[in-house]
């Protein structure tokens, strides 16, 4: 064991000597968490290709056909599910948010300036900037509707006609002020059942034109409930929270293309040869150099969560899933580090091809292009990028209120990720070496 710390200490050493690699280990990493944190502070991204879930618990002819125009929408995508199915999936990060259709939907018809909701939404508190864009959506199709209601002078009887069966229910009229109205409903129901819907004024190319203004005017008079589905007290309070897991994967990307990098250096300067003379296996050397990069991967994990939680207020709720996610992400690219070393034979080799493979993962795993911007081929094969998998393990550790169960999956890939990649590494590197 002594000669592994050795080994080990010697390559944390040098790497405190390679001011460039240090850089990208560790000031890199911070600099983008400080970056993107302070620049979405305010709410950023956008609202291309939602996936959203849609509860239905008004269960009516009118809730259906809201639901179905709600789904014509080319930056929407439905799925429908209970209120119980919808509010974990969209607490877990796998849903952007969920749209309910309250009791009593269809009585309100889409009508705006309700005081009762008829709409609840949903969201999960790091996709706030979405929340406006769904309401817009949701206003657009309530005026479709309204729209198309108005100009079938036979709908418009048959709403005057249900109107007048709740006078009864109108609060503030004496009696005759109640008959009254009731009559001049009736009068008005008989009018628009006599006329003849091919003689029926529509303008469409003034209503055409102002639709965008109109949606926008009406938007905010929607009757719509807003919940947030994460509890306030885990859920991210800035932007920092949700950047910090990112910049955390960043440092260990450097770590493991720094050190895989490092060994190939050693056995071309001779490093390697020499360490082989002494008395030194080569389980020795392959241990130490994974323990290196492993206290290195720690450290800057533990650098990261310290200045995010002392100057940038990121809360560690619950330190002991907070450990297993790092843990687990460090055991991950120690063994990332073992593939990359063997992706070449000299230095530039390994560094330009790991690079390359590692900024894929990166990519497609969401640590450069958030996930909701990605085209659905490319979410569908993020499950294989490592960099998915840890930051559900460190935001679920760190915001998203994860269970013990919850976590177990994501540290289960990373550690069989990890485990792989390692073993794959070393028996390139005996066949090399023998």
């Amino acid at each position: 064991m002594r000669r592994i710390l050795t080994m080990a200490l010697k390559d944390l050493r040098l790497l405190t000597r390679d001011k460039f690699g240090l850089f990208w280990v560790t000031l890199f990493p911070l600099l983008f968490a400080i970056f993107f944190g302070t620049v979405f502070s305010g709410g950023g991204g956008g609202s291309r290709s939602m996936k959203i879930a849609v509860v239905d618990e008004d269960q009516t002819a009118y809730s259906e056909d809201f639901i179905a125009r709600l789904g014509e929408s080319p930056s929407l995508r439905l799925v429908t599910m209970s209120r119980d199915s919808a509010t974990s999936s969209v607490r877990r990060g796998k849903l952007v948010a969920y749209v309910a259709l309250l009791p009593g939907f269809g009585n309100m018809r889409g009508m705006l300036f309700s005081e009762t909701p008829i709409l609840e939404i949903g969201i999960d508190p790091s996709r706030q900037a979405e929340s406006g864009f769904l309401q817009g959506q949701l206003a657009k199709v309530s005026f479709t509707n309204m729209q198309k209601q108005f100009s079938n002078p036979q709908k418009v009887g048959e709403e005057l006609s249900r109107l007048g069966q709740t006078v009864d229910f109108w609060d503030g009229f004496d009696p005759d002020q109640k008959n009254m109205a009731r009559q001049l409903l009736t009068d008005m129901s008989g009018l628009m059942g006599a006329v003849d819907s091919n003689a029926w004024i529509n303008d469409t190319s003034t209503t055409d034109s102002n639709t965008e203004t109109n949606q926008s005017a009406m938007s905010a008079g929607l009757p719509i409930k807003t919940v947030s589905v994460l509890d306030d007290r885990v859920g991210p309070r800035s932007a920092f929270e949700i950047y910090f897991p990112t910049a955390i994967m960043w440092g260990l990307l450097g770590c493991a293309a720094t050190f895989g990098a490092s060994l190939v250096r050693e056995r071309q300067i001779g490093t390697l040869l020499r360490l082989r003379i002494a008395p030194v296996s080569r389980s020795h050397i392959l241990a130490g150099k994974g323990l290196a990069c492993f206290i290195a991967c720690l450290s800057v994990c533990v650098m990261l969560l310290i200045i995010g939680h002392f100057i940038f207020g990121v809360r560690i709720t619950n330190l002991l899933h907070v450990l297993m996610g790092i843990i687990s992400s460090a055991l991950c690219f120690v063994g990332i580090m073992m593939g990359v070393s063997v992706l070449g034979k000299t230095e530039e080799a390994v560094a330009g091809a790991g690079w390359g493979i590692l900024l894929v993962l990166s990519m497609i795993g969401g640590a450069m292009v958030p996930a909701m911007f990605m085209p659905d081929w490319i979410k569908t094969i993020s499950f294989i990028s490592p960099i998915r998998w840890g930051l559900m393990a460190i935001e679920g550790a760190i915001w998203r209120n994860y269970t013990f169960n919850e976590m177990l999956l994501p540290v289960g890939v990373l550690l069989a990720f990890g485990a792989a990649c390692f073993t794959i590494g070393v028996i390139v590197f005996s066949r090399r070496d023998s």
